[in-house]
């Protein structure tokens, strides 16, 4: 059954049925197999419609990657005004998980696989995550990690690959994860080992 439009919507309403449109349709059938025409009648609007908001099916596409990496980024700094430890961060993140279910794309592999086979998209999220690890660095800087910034980038990259890999274990197998206790199991580690060769002024493995 279609949906009656409502000429008292805005551009913007529009725009953002077409974004869950194609959002659910990317997710049910794959971007590349996902039609304009699907996404516009989804939300009871014409082919033309779609055009007056998008260029075509690689920008709606590129706006849901820019709507969540900047939402990631905008965190990110966030984070980093707060005198943070590398296990604040996990924790911060993984308070805003709400946000990103099992049912949407935030952590969909097919969609950031497809999306990193645009080359225009896959440049956005290089410099998106640039920028994360920068956020990060600055933050655990004032936070008493003095290494160099290229172990402070090798730990950027190892926290965020942690929080992406626990999540996803989590959305798969939420029953025997314990996110709490991974968080503070890593803060135990960092501040054992990472933390304490530091103070001695000693980097060596």
């Amino acid at each position: 059954m279609s949906i009656k439009q409502s000429p008292k919507l805005s551009a913007e309403k529009r725009r953002e049925q077409l974004l869950s449109s194609a959002q659910k349709l990317f997710l049910k059938k794959g971007y590349r197999r996902t039609t304009v025409d699907e996404i516009a009648k989804k939300v009871g609007l014409t082919k033309g419609a779609f055009y007056f908001h998008f260029d075509n099916k690689e920008h709606i596409f590129f706006d849901l990657v820019k709507l969540v990496l900047g939402n990631y980024m905008a965190k990110t700094k966030e984070i980093s005004s707060q005198n943070p430890s590398p296990a604040d961060f996990l924790r911060v993140l993984f308070e805003e998980k709400g946000e990103c279910r099992s049912d949407n794309f935030c952590y969909n592999i097919d969609f950031w696989v497809q999306a990193m086979s645009i080359p225009k998209i896959k440049r956005y999220m290089n410099n998106s995550f640039k920028k994360v690890v920068d956020n990060f660095i600055d933050g655990v800087s004032s936070s008493g990690y003095k290494n160099s910034k290229i172990n402070l980038k090798d730990l950027a990259v190892f926290t965020f690959s942690l929080f992406d890999g626990l999540w996803i274990r989590h959305v798969v197998q939420p029953s025997i994860i314990d996110i709490p206790a991974q968080i503070e199991l890593f803060d135990t580690l960092l501040k054992n080992n990472y933390l304490f060769k530091n103070k001695r002024g000693n980097n060596e493995k």
